[in-house]
C-alpha cells in the first residue's frame, strides 16, 4: 500500500470563540478491515505543543467524514493555533498533514479578546491582550471589585492572558483593561447567570389577547423570551402579550427565557375566560351632585365589557375627613348613586371593576375626578320621575360645638380649638369669637394668647364658630391661675406610642385630659377628651417626633377649672445625640488630679434620658502610646462636672460622655498638661537637706566616738 495515496483528504480546521474544528475524509484506497484506522492529533499554540491524544475510528464508519473538536483555554484571536494530523502504518512510513489558524499578533486586529461575551458569575475566565507590533504589554486588570485576578501568563512574543475569577454579576458591562508603554486597550465583558425568572400568571384585559406577567430574573435585558414560542417583541417589564381565542377554555402556557448561559422554561395553566384583569373606566364624572350623596356615571372603551356581569367599587377620598368606599354590581354597569357625603366637601373619586362571577382581580383604577358637594341646608334643584322637577328645602345647621382646651401662664393663658371636620362645621367656617370678661374678639385661627384681668382670678373663655347660618353652641373652658405642677416622672415609649395611665377619681365629674406638648416648650400643644370610666390613655407613635422628649398632662374634668392629677415626661424613641454637647467643656487643676465642668444641656439638644455622665483619663506617651489610668463615673444627670485624681506631672487626654439608654453619646476629648504643685517641690527639697543633715550627723558622732583610735 502505498503511503503518500494514503493521505487525508479534505483537511480542514476552522475556529469559532476558543473551539477549533478538524473535518478530513479517509482516501478509498486506504480503507481496509484489517488495519485499524487510529489518527494522532496534536495541538500548537505558537509553535509549542500543548495537547495531544488519538483518535480511533470504527471499521463501519471508515470512509466517511470526521470531526474532531476541541477547546482552547485561550481566546483564538491570542496566538496561532495549528493541529497536527498523522497516522502510521505498519511496515510503512509514518505521514502528518498540519493546519493552522493564525492568531491576531500579526495582523492590524489588536486589542484586548474575546469582546462583548457573556460569563458565569463564579466562573474563571481568560482574556488576552494583543498589543500592536513595537509595543510591550505592562499589566492587565478588570475595572471594579467584580473579579479576583489569579494568573498572568506570557502567550507569544507580545500576547499576555490573564486568568481571573468572576466573583460578581454586573449590571452593565465591565471593562477589561491592557497598559502598554504607549496606550491602553479595553475590551468590554458582562458577568451574569443563567434566567432566573420566576411565577409565570397569564390574563386576559380585552377579552382578545393574552397577557402573561412573571417576575424577571437578573440581567433580564440580555436575555431573550418567547411565548408559546413566539418571539415576544419586546418583553417590558416581565410582560409578554399575543392574539388568542379566549373562549377555547383551559390552555397552557409556557415562556421560554434564554440567554447564553442557559435556558428557563416556565408554565401557567388557565382558562383565560376566567381571569379578566379590566381596564379602568373612562369619563368618569359626577351627574348630579348635592350636599351628601353624587350620582356617578363612566364610560367602557372595551365593547366587551357591557355583555359581563361586573362589580365596581368607587372610592371618594376627602383630605379633611373619613373617606367613603362602596361597591356596586350590575350587567355592563356604567354608574352609580354614592352617599354618606359630608357637605361643602371636596371628594376625588376613582372607579375600579372586576368580574363579579370570577373575581379574579381587581381592574386598574380610573382617572380622579374631584366632586364638592353642597353646602348642607338651603335648598336642591333636582329631576321627579315624572320628567318634572322638585325643590327639596333643609333645615340649615349651625356648626356643633367646638373641642377647646387651654394653658395656664403668668399673667394669661393660651386657649386653642380642633377644628372642625366637615361633618362638623355644616359649611364654610367664617370666623371663630373668644369671649373672656368683658373683651370679646373675632379670630379666623385656631388659637390665641389671652391676657388676664384681675388677679389671683380663674380666667373663664367663651369659643363658639360661625358658618353661613349662624354660631355653634358656646364651648366654655376655665383656665386656673398659674399654680406650680405635680412631680414630673419619666415614662418609656413602645412602637405603639406611649401609655399612660391613673388611679381614678371623684373629682372628675366629666372625665378626663390628656394633653401633651415638647417639653422644650417649641411645639404644638395636643389634647384628648376621656370618658369619666376611663383611666388609660396610649399617645399614637404617629403623633409624635423621635428625639423629641414630651410633657404630657392628665387632668381631671369638673363643673370649674380643670384640676391636674400627674405630669410624665418621656420619649416616643430615644435618639443618640450630637457629638457636639459638651461645648462648653473647660478644666481646672486641683492639688493631684483635675476637674472637668461643662454647662447644662439645653432641653431641645436632648434626644434621649442622660442617665449620668463617664470620665476617662489617658497619659500621653512619647511613642504615641496611649496608656489608660483612670475611669469616672457619676449617676447624676443633674451633675455638671467629674474629676480625676492622683495624676502626676504629664500630658494627658480626658473624654467624657453622656450616659444613655442608647450607650455614651456626646464623647468630647479635650488635652491638658499637668505641672507639679508648688508644695510638693518645696516638701522635696526639704526632705533632701533633711537627709543630707542627718547623713552628717551620723559621721560626726562615729568620728568623735573613735577619736582616741
Amino acid at each position: 500500500m502505498s503511503v503518500p495515496r494514503c493521505r487525508p483528504q479534505n483537511l480542514t480546521l476552522t475556529g469559532s470563540d476558543r473551539n477549533l474544528l478538524l473535518t478530513w475524509e479517509d482516501p478509498p484506497a486506504c480503507i481496509s478491515p484489517r488495519d485499524p484506522l487510529v489518527y494522532e492529533l496534536t495541538v500548537l499554540m505558537e509553535d509549542k505543543q500543548v495537547h495531544q491524544e488519538e483518535v480511533a475510528v470504527a471499521t463501519a464508519r471508515a470512509g466517511a467524514p470526521h470531526r474532531w473538536s476541541w477547546t482552547s483555554p485561550v481566546p483564538l484571536e491570542c496566538v496561532s493555533h495549528s493541529v497536527r494530523l498523522s497516522r502510521r502504518y505498519d511496515g510503512g512510513a509514518p505521514w502528518e498533514e498540519t493546519r493552522t489558524l493564525p492568531g491576531l499578533g500579526g495582523s492590524r486586529a489588536v486589542g484586548v479578546f474575546p469582546r462583548d461575551q457573556m460569563f458565569r458569575v463564579g466562573s474563571e475566565a481568560t482574556f488576552c491582550c494583543v498589543p500592536a507590533p513595537g509595543e510591550t504589554s505592562r499589566d492587565m486588570y478588570v475595572n471594579g471589585d467584580y473579579a479576583a485576578p489569579l494568573s498572568t501568563t506570557r502567550l507569544g512574543n507580545r500576547s499576555y492572558a490573564l486568568t481571573v475569577r468572576l466573583d460578581r454579576t454586573s449590571p452593565r458591562c465591565v471593562d477589561v483593561k491592557c497598559r502598554t508603554d504607549r496606550r491602553e486597550y479595553g475590551a468590554c465583558t458582562f458577568i451574569s447567570e443563567p434566567p432566573q425568572d420566576r411565577d409565570l400568571q397569564c390574563e386576559t384585559r380585552d377579552l382578545e389577547s393574552v397577557l402573561c406577567r412573571w417576575t424577571p430574573g437578573w440581567d433580564s435585558d440580555r436575555t431573550v423570551y418567547s411565548l408559546l414560542g413566539s418571539p415576544c417583541a419586546p418583553p417590558v417589564g416581565g410582560r409578554c402579550s399575543q392574539d388568542t381565542d379566549v373562549g377555547v377554555g383551559r390552555q397552557n402556557w409556557t415562556l421560554t427565557a434564554q440567554n447564553p448561559l442557559g435556558t428557563l422554561v416556565l408554565r401557567d395553566v388557565a382558562e383565560l375566560a376566567q381571569r379578566v384583569r379590566m381596564f379602568a373606566p373612562v369619563g368618569v364624572a359626577a351627574a348630579r351632585v348635592d350636599a351628601r350623596s353624587a350620582s356617578l356615571a363612566w364610560r367602557w372603551a372595551e365593547p366587551r365589557y357591557r355583555s359581563l356581569d361586573l362589580t365596581c367599587q368607587v372610592s371618594a377620598e376627602h383630605g379633611r375627613g373619613p373617606s367613603v368606599q362602596r361597591n356596586f354590581s350590575g350587567l355592563g354597569l356604567d354608574s352609580a348613586l354614592l352617599d354618606q357625603l359630608q357637605p361643602d366637601s371636596t371628594y376625588r373619586v376613582r372607579v375600579r371593576c372586576w368580574t363579579t362571577r370570577h373575581s379574579w382581580k381587581w381592574g386598574d383604577w380610573s382617572d380622579g375626578v374631584h366632586v364638592h358637594t353642597h353646602g348642607d341646608g338651603g335648598w336642591t334643584l333636582g329631576p321627579r320621575g315624572d320628567g318634572d322637577f322638585s325643590v327639596s328645602i333643609r333645615d340649615a345647621p349651625i356648626p356643633d360645638a367646638l373641642d377647646v382646651w387651654g394653658r395656664e401662664g403668668g399673667d394669661g393663658g393660651l386657649v386653642l380649638w380642633k377644628k372642625p371636620a366637615a361633618n362638623q362645621s355644616h359649611g364654610l367656617i367664617q370666623h371663630y369669637q373668644v369671649v373672656w370678661g368683658p373683651i370679646r374678639e373675632q379670630v379666623p385661627a385656631h388659637q390665641l394668647n389671652l391676657t388676664r384681668r384681675g388677679r389671683g382670678l380663674d380666667l373663664v373663655v367663651t369659643v363658639t364658630a360661625w358658618n353661613q347660618n349662624g354660631s355653634s353652641a358656646p364651648a366654655t373652658l376655665d383656665i386656673p391661675r398659674y399654680r406650680a405642677g405635680t412631680n414630673v416622672s419619666r415614662i418609656s415609649g413602645n412602637q405603639r406610642g406611649l401609655s399612660l395611665s391613673w388611679a381614678s377619681t371623684s373629682v372628675a365629674t366629666c372625665g378626663y385630659i390628656v394633653d401633651w406638648t415638647p417639653s422644650a416648650g417649641r411645639g404644638p400643644l395636643d389634647w384628648r377628651k376621656l370618658r369619666p370610666d376611663q383611666t388609660t390613655f396610649t399617645v399614637p407613635s404617629e403623633n409624635l417626633l423621635k428625639g423629641v422628649r414630651y410633657l404630657f398632662s392628665v387632668y381631671a374634668c369638673t363643673s370649674g377649672a380643670p384640676v391636674l392629677l400627674q405630669e410624665r415626661e418621656g420619649y416616643a424613641e430615644e435618639t443618640k445625640m450630637e457629638k457636639l454637647l459638651f461645648r462648653s467643656l473647660r478644666l481646672q487643676q486641683q492639688d493631684d488630679g483635675v476637674k472637668l465642668l461643662w454647662e447644662p444641656f439645653p432641653l431641645q439638644e436632648q434626644s434621649a434620658f442622660i442617665l449620668g455622665y463617664s470620665l476617662y483619663c489617658w497619659k500621653e506617651e512619647e511613642e504615641e502610646k496611649k496608656e489608660e489610668l483612670s475611669i469616672s463615673h457619676t449617676a447624676d444627670p443633674e451633675s455638671c462636672s467629674l474629676t480625676a485624681g492622683k495624676l502626676g506631672a504629664g500630658s494627658y487626654r480626658f473624654m467624657v460622655a453622656a450616659r444613655t439608654a442608647l450607650g455614651e453619646c456626646g464623647n468630647t476629648s479635650i488635652t491638658a498638661t499637668i505641672n507639679r504643685p508648688a508644695g510638693a517641690w518645696i516638701t522635696a527639697v526639704l526632705g533632701a537637706v533633711g537627709a543630707v543633715l542627718g547623713l552628717l550627723g551620723l559621721a560626726a558622732a562615729g568620728c568623735y566616738s573613735h577619736w582616741d583610735w
